[in-house]
């Protein structure tokens, strides 16, 4: 019987490095936000008394599947269809 251990490994590994770059965005928007804090400071002791835009342009997020619909739609699709035995197509030799 065939194992996923190679494919495990794999997803585990990506997991891991998207967790890093997740901890590193949110060390950049830490320092961001202290920056724009002391900005908006240096503004007001210089006299300035206008309106700041609290909230940046967001672009809407699309939204294929909601959470835990992929994972269910891909559990039904095995059970129907069986599992695979490889995530690649054959090779032509």
């Amino acid at each position: 019987m065939e194992t996923y251990e190679h494919a495990i490994s794999g997803l585990l590994r990506k997991r891991g490095e998207m967790l890093a770059n997740m901890a590193d965005l949110r060390e950049q928007i830490a320092v961001l936000s202290n920056d724009l804090e002391a900005l908006e400071r240096i503004l007001e002791t210089l006299g300035y008394e206008g309106e700041l835009p609290t909230k940046a342009t967001r672009v809407p997020r699309v939204v294929l599947f909601y959470r835990g619909e992929l994972r269910g739609f891909l559990r039904q699709s095995l059970k129907e269809h069986g599992r695979q035995r490889r995530s690649r197509p054959p090779h032509d030799e």
